[in-house]
């Protein structure tokens, strides 16, 4: 699996339907739909991108996209496609392979629901032209951060989650990870930040936690307020990895990336799995001398709203031989060259 900072030939995207994703109102669906719509149209400026629209929506996201968005229509519960799509990956001769993991709603949660999310994988596979593979491994592409040479980042609580894998062992995924993406060394997180153990959470994923801009170097996320409950989770994070290795042996280069300072009275975090209120604060502490700081107003989530939108990136291929043979008879968008998918994501505030 290739790394994040790989040139792409192709966005995917999802485009959000009813239900949580739109909140309560028009007025919530509308600013849902208005940000999704706004990477979409500021990427087909540099890129093509196909958009998985629920059927239902087609006529809606017309209305959104630009003419040059290229829609896929296909049954949709829900708009992330990081998690739900595939793990697009190249094979030694550079043609391109489509991991479709099994995704069961983040655990199998109660408020989640999945029936036709976990379709995606394969609906996207197919248009590429990738050779699809298919895991039985239950796994997000927010699960993983990969470094492009046989790293990956992990957490316990996503890949060894009872709600998602019970029974398997560190080894069963590292092996199935190994077979899929080519992962050679597996780093294991023991958790993620306090927010994603809450209900509505992933319960750890490692997008949100850290990620790698170049081998051999961590972006990590470091709260710098005694008062939160991530302080001393990411505290406890940052020396963990300061224990491990990447692929090639390497020691970690780990730039703390100080988390954003939040005003606004909210309710604390129970830092509980069952807990349902978000934290922020009314002040923040003072951090460090010459520490860079962002300042927002921050609100508590009740529920799953529009705080970003998740996205598939598809690099540029590096195999030309194998570039006449898959353009897609149903596109003229599709380029005519093998590529291949990784994932990431593009957040956007919400006032």
């Amino acid at each position: 699996m290739p790394a994040e900072t790989a040139p792409q030939e192709r966005l995917w995207m999802a485009f959000p339907t009813g239900g949580y994703t739109l909140g309560d109102t028009e007025e919530d669906a509308h600013a849902a739909r208005s940000v999704w719509a706004a990477v979409a149209n500021a990427a087909v400026e540099f890129e093509p991108v196909t958009v998985v629209v629920d059927p239902d929506d087609v006529g809606i996201a017309a209305r959104y996209l630009n003419r040059n968005v290229e829609v896929l229509a296909a049954p949709l519960n829900d708009a992330w496609m990081r998690d739900i799509g595939p793990t697009f990956v190249l094979d030694q001769d550079g043609s391109l392979g489509a991991v479709d993991w099994i995704f069961n709603g983040w655990g199998a949660q109660d408020w989640a629901r999945w029936d036709k999310d976990a379709l995606i994988a394969g609906e996207v596979s197919g248009r590429s032209g990738a050779t699809h593979i298919v895991s039985a491994l239950v796994n997000e592409g927010g699960g993983i951060q990969v470094d492009g040479q046989g790293t990956v980042l992990v957490t316990e609580t996503v890949q060894l989650d009872p709600g998602r894998n019970p029974g398997l062992s560190r080894a069963d995924v590292e092996a199935e990870l190994a077979r899929t993406i080519g992962a050679t060394q597996v780093v294991w997180l023991p958790r993620g930040l306090a927010r994603d153990s809450e209900r509505f959470g992933t319960r750890g994923h490692v997008d949100i936690v850290a990620a790698i801009p170049s081998p051999g170097t961590l972006l990590v996320h470091s709260q710098q307020d005694p008062r939160h409950p991530d302080f001393q989770v990411s505290r406890d994070i940052i020396e963990h990895l300061r224990t491990t290795r990447d692929a090639a042996g390497r020691e970690w280069t780990i730039i703390e990336v100080p988390a954003l300072k939040c005003s606004g009275m909210a309710k604390a975090l129970s830092t509980t799995a069952t807990s349902t209120t978000s934290w922020s604060t009314a002040a923040s502490s003072p951090v460090p001398s010459g520490t860079p700081t962002m300042t927002r107003r921050c609100r508590s989530w009740r529920r799953p709203t529009p705080a970003g939108v998740w996205s598939a990136l598809t690099p540029v291929s590096s195999s030309p031989a194998a570039a006449e043979s898959t353009a897609s008879p149903n596109s003229s968008l599709l380029p005519r060259r093998k590529r291949w998918t990784m994932t990431q994501t593009t957040r956007t505030s919400t006032p």
